[in-house]
């Protein structure tokens, strides 16, 4: 599996940072343990890429290619965490 994207909808207010912090270490912790399906032991990895509207674009398109491309910098840079667009 090469990449799910994930998008969250809803207002935040001015704390939205800290509860995009907190919700990205449980995503990447919950990747970093291996899943059982069964008899079997999956090991995966978790890249977040984040982008937010309308501080980093005007629409849904430019929204998901942002937050895209910054998950792949994270891919490149060794995978299983997280980054907020600059």
């Amino acid at each position: 599996m090469n990449s799910l994207p994930q998008i969250l909808f809803g207002s935040m207010n001015h704390n939205r940072r800290q509860v995009l912090t907190a919700l990205q270490n449980r995503m990447v912790e919950a990747f970093s343990r291996p899943f059982q399906i069964g008899p079997h032991s999956i090991e995966a990895t978790g890249s977040i890429g984040i982008s937010l509207y309308p501080d980093h674009c005007s629409d849904e398109e430019t929204l998901i290619a942002k937050a895209d491309e910054t998950m792949y910098e994270i891919k490149k840079r060794g995978k299983n965490s997280y980054k907020l667009k600059e």
